[in-house]
């Protein structure tokens, strides 16, 4: 089982739809493979606007806690199979904060998991715990970043924490790649962004993926029908360059 987190703490960088492509996109590559998505962010758009679950259930709060097995609360849906948030997570750091190898907990739930060949999980933007744990749980990461001036300065933060978990919790953490996002190639201004986030990952020794995944209406119009990109839309330009993504990673 590969477990793949998606992480930058800046928001609005397509994190949520990248997790979301990569675990469409794997499954419908590959044949055999089963894959699972974990919504770890408080915000909880993966769940909400992407899979559609609207009401609230048991998620990765209670997984974490151990009130519910891992297998127990995954949830089928149209767009994919998911662990969901809840909204409880936003407590997560309070109430952990003087446990015992609290920073483990998503890595030992894991190990309940029968029968998924990749795991992607989405991160929240900002530092806390689940995102910690995440980490730690996993066997690489890749960072997405958006061509625009907001996005392009939230790398260093982003590495440093990513490093930090390597260090300390996780030392097999590796970074598969940061990828553009956001693109939109008729556009000067959105070239030079990509430039400059080129330096920056050469500065910083990070892989740039060759891919860059293009703005395209068919990831919206999914999320609006919380349906599966791939199936929707197979000959999108969103789904091509999230096939491309997947190659390129050799997931």
């Amino acid at each position: 089982m590969k477990i793949i987190t998606i992480c930058d703490h800046k928001g609005g960088v397509a994190k949520t739809t990248t997790a979301a492509a990569l675990a469409q996109g794997i499954a419908r590559l590959h044949p055999k493979a089963k894959t699972l998505l974990i919504d770890a962010d408080p915000q909880g758009t993966a769940t909400q606007s992407v899979y559609g679950i609207k009401k609230t259930v048991p998620g990765l709060y209670e997984v974490i806690l151990d009130e519910l097995n891992i297998n127990e609360a995954i949830i089928e849906t149209e767009a994919g199979t998911i662990v969901p948030y809840s909204p409880k997570l936003r407590k997560l750091d309070a109430e952990l904060q003087d446990e015992p190898g609290k920073n483990f907990f998503i890595k030992e739930r894991l190990e309940d998991l029968k029968g998924y060949t990749h795991v992607i999980i989405d991160t929240s933007p900002y530092l806390n715990l689940a995102n910690i744990q995440a980490l730690t749980a996993s066997d690489c990461v890749l960072i997405p970043i958006g061509a625009n001036p907001e996005t392009v300065e939230s790398l260093p933060a982003t590495l440093t924490t990513i490093q930090s978990v390597k260090k300390y919790l996780n030392s097999d953490l590796v970074i598969s790649g940061a990828v553009i996002t956001l693109y939109d190639g008729r556009s000067n201004v959105v070239k030079q962004y990509a430039e400059l986030i080129s330096d920056i990952c050469k500065k910083n020794k990070v892989k740039l993926l060759d891919t860059k995944v293009r703005t395209c209406s068919a990831i919206k119009e999914a999320h609006a029908l919380k349906c599966d990109l791939f199936e929707h839309a197979p000959k999108s330009n969103a789904v091509k360059d999230y096939t491309a993504v997947i190659k390129e990673l050799k997931l």
